[in-house]
């Protein structure tokens, strides 16, 4: 798989499929079930071999069939600061995660000067080295779907 597009989101998470050994956005639609769209990257490469739809916002999607995948997956990052769980939301810097908090004690979170952005979202920036417990959490959406249909 190409890291560029996975490295770019790497902190925050995302959708891929990688097709043809090069990763990509992903996208769904009813219409086209049981495809997946590829959605390239601005002035990105397009996948080979597949027909370009214009969806009725006007993006050029790329329609392919799930067993046509190397991979297809989910993720994003979590970790601990001062014993409690965030999900992080990308890079701040070199040194720093932003990320939300993920538990159940707002009361905690805002009196540890985080900032709320609304009734249900505290976040904050976090160096790095107070950080514990980073990990990758991934749904490898390929294998469930290969189980579903016994392939």
């Amino acid at each position: 798989m190409n890291d560029d597009l996975y490295e770019a989101w790497k902190w925050r998470g995302g959708r891929l499929a990688v097709y043809h050994g090069r990763a990509y956005r992903f996208g769904g639609s009813a219409a086209l079930a049981p495809l997946i769209t590829l959605i390239p990257e601005k002035d990105g490469p397009v996948p080979d071999g597949l027909e370009p739809r214009t969806t009725t916002s006007g993006a050029t999607v790329y329609p392919v069939h799930p067993e046509q995948l190397d991979e297809w997956f989910e993720w994003h990052w979590t970790f601990t600061w001062r014993g409690e769980p965030f999900e992080a939301q990308g890079a701040a810097g070199e040194d720093a995660l932003h990320g939300r908090y993920a538990g159940n004690n707002g009361s905690w979170a805002i009196a540890q000067g985080l900032e709320q952005v609304d009734k249900y979202e505290v976040v904050g920036t976090f160096p790095r080295e107070q950080i514990a417990d980073l990990a990758e959490q991934r749904r490898d959406l390929l294998a469930r779907w290969k189980e579903e249909h016994a392939r």
